[in-house]
């Protein structure tokens, strides 16, 4: 099987980057593109050499495509995939899996319906240390999980303008979509309960309308807790948005950040050792070609609809808190 041929419906920002990393993986060929905006749709024709569409059924009908990029606003992740993945392709689309948990279920009872492989794009998952870091957990190296204290601080200007402007919760559906995901990840258990409080603070020459700060704590299914704090305004101890994250168990702690995991053990700590600095290796394979390997395969990916559906499900539950307060 040659080069999956894609089609691509977002062709700025997001959706440019996650072509240009489709075809860095070596998996993927370019079939076309489309986007509402005439500039766009210029820009791809001049830079790939491909014909854009200023609508998906136009596209789907002029390109032999096999796989369908979606990197479009929120709003229209459920359509798009399911338009697609009814012409017969295999989708990846950008997080958060959908707007709204009845159309992510709508997504993801369409993709098993059809036999599609319908994949979110988490490429936090694939990031060295994290993937890393999952991989040390599921070896036991801290035993059992107990708590999760995962922190993001970051100085962010897309808040500020654009679709991001208007969501109701910036802070949460853009950003930490990804965080509760990974808390999943990280102890492999869902998340029952959840207090989440997200707000704009006063900062001063700056009129803010969505969320930029929440704070977050969590019961999850194995009797793990998990805490959460985000700000997409500090001006001070910046994570990246890969986050800090504290991972404690029987055993042990491991602490995981972009570019390193801290593993101490209680054993070490007691014989006067220092923790262990691990340099990640990278995994296997990275985002698109985890995608690719899932259609050729047609086994599900790390973050395929059958799992993303729960992540989707503690965004709906951190939104509902934050909203109402309890």
């Amino acid at each position: 099987m040659g080069k999956l041929k894609l089609l691509c419906v977002g062709l700025d920002g997001r959706g440019k980057r996650d072509m240009n990393e489709a075809e860095a993986s070596g998996e993927f060929t370019i079939a076309g593109g489309v986007d509402v905006c005439s500039e766009a749709r210029a820009g791809f024709e001049s830079s790939s050499g491909r014909l854009a569409f200023d609508s998906l059924s136009e596209a789907l009908n002029q390109t032999d495509a096999d796989v369908a990029l979606i990197a479009t606003p929120d709003r229209f992740h459920a359509p798009y995939s399911i338009q697609a993945m009814e012409a017969g392709l295999d989708v990846i689309c950008e997080k958060p899996m959908a707007e709204t948990l009845a159309d992510g279920r709508r997504m993801h009872e369409t993709a098993r319906r059809l036999g599609r492989m319908l994949m979110i794009h988490h490429q936090l998952r694939w990031h060295p240390s994290i993937h890393y870091g999952r991989k040390l957990i599921e070896e036991g190296a801290i035993g059992g999980v107990d708590s999760i204290e995962m922190d993001m601080f970051v100085f962010s200007t897309a808040c500020l303008n654009g679709y991001r402007a208007d969501l109701p919760h910036m802070v949460l559906q853009d950003l930490s979509i990804h965080h509760l995901d990974l808390i999943r990840y990280f102890s492999g258990e869902e998340v029952t309960k959840m207090y989440m409080t997200a707000w704009h603070p006063d900062e001063e020459g700056v009129n803010l309308t969505t969320t930029v700060a929440a704070y977050g704590v969590m019961d999850m299914s194995g009797g793990g807790r998990a805490s959460y704090r985000a700000n997409l305004r500090s001006i001070m101890d910046d994570t990246n948005y890969t986050c800090r994250t504290t991972v404690r168990g029987g055993k042990g702690t491991l602490r995981i950040t972009k570019e390193k995991c801290e593993l101490q053990t209680h054993k070490a700590f007691h014989a006067g050792k220092e923790p262990e600095l691990i340099d990640p290796p990278a995994p296997e394979r990275n985002v698109m070609q985890a995608f690719a390997h899932s259609i050729r395969t047609r086994t599900p990916a790390l973050t395929d609809s059958s799992d993303n559906i729960k992540s989707l499900e503690a965004l709906a539950k951190a939104i509902d808190s934050a909203d109402r307060s309890r």
